[in-house]
């Protein structure tokens, strides 16, 4: 069977949104889809199903296919945590989505977005979007999840701007232009400010778009935002130098670091993080990623049908692969 005949699905499912690709086994993107999120915690939920069940029947009908008729479906899903809990999510999801179980590959969405972001050997990825993923890894093959499951924490501008600027109004911090902006964005007067943030059904979804408001107010000059993007800087090279640690191979290693939260901060919060990475892992290369977490999983799809690395990367840079 050659190439042209087979078919693969890669998929990053994230909170917020889903980003699914189908190509043939030689690369050659053939339809893209977007839908919502279809994060997934424990047992895959009647939501999620349906949105990645949709996902697949629109690829597959702008392929001219059937669902039986894909080699391998690559799910990137956040919430896939547990190692004990995969065997069912892997049985659901197959029942689900109309797969046979050796279809299907279910990984953490960090995997995908490593793999995306770069064929490196040794590499690390710090990908800001609306949740935040991290992993690293010493070989292709062998990426592993850090911190899947948040507990400890990643420092994230929006939400940590909501108490500054609830102090700001209340007299506890000088108040500073970040104040004003961030109630412009939010559409809220300021003795409204605390109610409209725990009561206000559009508040969280407002709040997670506060990233560029802060990049706009730090690059102004403003000391609050500057605090903020300070604090992230440290936090996202901090996380970094901890998967550094954890490479299997001390010595040079590619630091990748994306997502829309991250990326908003443009050439200037890159610079810093360089900067910043310089002082603290002398050994790394930043790096933007070289591709979204979609293309990842059909990246991890052509590696689970035995093309071999430096196959994909030719491919890759002969843009087999488009962007």
């Amino acid at each position: 069977m050659n190439a042209e005949s087979r078919f693969i699905v890669g998929i990053d499912g994230g909170a917020s949104k889903t980003a699914a690709i189908i190509a043939s086994a030689d690369g050659t993107i053939l339809a893209r889809h977007r839908a919502p999120g279809s994060a997934i915690i424990g047992r895959p939920h009647d939501g999620a199903i349906s949105v990645l069940a949709e996902a697949l029947r629109v690829l597959t009908d702008a392929a001219g296919i059937t669902i039986s008729a894909l080699d391998r479906v690559v799910l990137g899903l956040s919430g896939i945590d547990y190692a004990d809990e995969q065997p069912l999510q892997v049985r659901d999801l197959a029942v689900g989505l109309g797969l046979t179980p050796t279809q299907l590959v279910l990984v953490n969405d960090s995997v995908v977005a490593l793999v995306g972001a770069t064929l490196a050997t040794c590499s690390t990825i710090v990908q800001h979007g609306t949740e935040v993923t991290l992993a690293y890894r010493s070989a292709p093959g062998q990426e592993q999840v850090f911190d899947s499951l948040g507990v400890a924490d990643c420092f994230d501008i929006r939400h940590k701007a909501v108490p500054l600027v609830a102090r700001m109004i209340d007299g506890r911090a000088e108040p500073t232009p970040l104040c004003r902006a961030v109630l412009a964005h939010c559409g809220v007067r300021p003795e409204h400010f605390a109610g409209w943030v725990l009561r206000d059904r559009e508040a969280r979804a407002r709040i997670l778009t506060l990233a560029p408001v802060v990049y706009r107010c730090w690059q102004d000059g403003d000391s609050t935002a500057a605090f903020l993007v300070s604090r992230a800087v440290e936090d996202y090279v901090g996380a970094t130098a901890a998967m550094a640690r954890r490479l299997a191979t001390p010595g040079p290693f590619t630091a990748c670091f994306g997502g829309g939260t991250l990326m908003a901060g443009g050439p200037p919060l890159m610079a810093s993080i360089g900067q910043r990475l310089a002082e603290v892992c002398p050994d790394a290369r930043l790096a933007a990623p070289s591709f979204a977490p979609e293309f990842g999983a059909v990246l991890l799809a052509l590696q689970g049908l035995g093309l071999p690395h430096d196959r994909i990367l030719q491919r890759m840079e002969g843009g087999v692969l488009d962007r």
